[in-house]
């Protein structure tokens, strides 16, 4: 577990009090429904995970969503415990279920949660599904990290879809989240929305105009680096990869990153370790054929760090990036 506790991350991060849990609120960048914002649904789960490990029964009830055939009425109950992975799709059988895990001394304790659109089908204004580790433990469950997922219906308040799988034996950080500075799991619970960690682009841009051609003229050069960006501020290597030429030099933070694995380190651990997001303010040609000079603010957990310049050269045939260096930050 000790690689759980190598994090390292600003320690911005909002705290809300939820249930009879802490909440570290580390990444907010999605409008969500009324009822359903970050705190409000931890609130709701954490809920949840108290009422079970008491055994409450009737809160329990009262926090699941009735039978009927409705898009947010109940739709099933899944864990998996023992070995086996019983499935509940009859709301009336639900807190016989209970029951039967509460007789094992079953516990469970929230990690962390990630909120965004729901995953049934194509979702709707009024419900969010949920991303979720676990700590869960029994007279049948060796304690462990256990991954699932959720759904909310956020007028009603109540659970839909509740689905927990195998344990994450993986050696992952049991989040998605971004971690702060000394986080341990669930000390606080981290919660977190889906998306990216700040804007590519900033809404008062400036792009210095240049007289040049072809996959070398600003414009190109700015669609090129905000589609980098974008991929850079959702933690997808492989998009930010695609803008690289073949034998590209990436060099953030003053160190050369050649491998697909050295960027797909780099990239990661800036989105899930430290929330971090770069936003480009400014584009500028400089002298020599491709070569352009970014002004990039950078954020972590959401909040400003600095503002720091970088440098890219496209292969003006292609438009790919032949080198990238900066911005100038530590790496951790």
């Amino acid at each position: 577990m000790t690689a759980f506790l190598a994090v390292l991350a600003s320690a911005s991060a909002l705290l809300v009090p939820s249930a009879d849990a802490d909440v570290v609120v580390t990444r907010d960048t999605l409008a969500l429904p009324a009822g359903c914002s970050v705190s409000e649904t931890a609130a709701l789960v954490t809920g949840f995970l108290d009422a079970f490990n008491r055994g409450d029964l009737n809160e329990l009830d009262r926090l699941f969503a009735p039978a009927g055939e409705g898009r947010t009425d109940f739709k099933w109950f899944s864990s998996e415990e023992g070995g086996r992975r019983p499935a509940i799709y009859e709301r009336s059988l639900l807190l016989d279920h209970f029951r039967e895990r509460l007789r094992h001394a079953e516990t469970m304790r929230l990690v962390s949660l990630d909120i965004g659109p729901g995953f049934i089908g194509q979702g709707r204004a009024s419900e969010v599904g949920l991303s979720y580790v676990l700590i869960r433990q029994a007279d049948d469950i060796t304690a462990r990290f256990t991954r699932g997922k959720g759904q909310i219906d956020c007028g009603r308040r109540q659970i839909f879809v509740w689905s927990m799988g195998a344990s994450l034996d993986d050696g992952s950080l049991p989040t998605t989240c971004p971690t702060p500075t000394g986080w341990k799991p669930g000390a606080p619970v981290l919660a977190c929305t889906r998306g990216p960690n700040a804007r590519a682009v900033a809404p008062d841009v400036v792009i210095v105009p240049a007289a040049r051609k072809g996959a070398c003229r600003p414009q190109v050069a700015f669609r090129r680096v905000r589609s980098m960006l974008s991929a850079f501020n959702i933690g997808n290597a492989s998009s930010f990869r695609v803008g690289l030429a073949s034998r590209a030099r990436f060099s953030p933070a003053g160190r050369d990153l050649t491998t697909p694995r050295a960027i797909q380190d780099f990239v990661g651990h800036r989105y899930f370790r430290l929330g971090e997001g770069w936003t480009l303010t400014r584009l500028a040609p400089l002298r020599g054929p491709g070569r352009f000079a970014l002004t990039i603010a950078v954020s972590r957990l959401g909040a400003p760090v600095a503002r720091s310049l970088a440098s890219v050269t496209l292969d003006c045939r292609t438009g790919l990036v032949r080198t990238w260096r900066g911005p100038a930050l530590r790496l951790h």
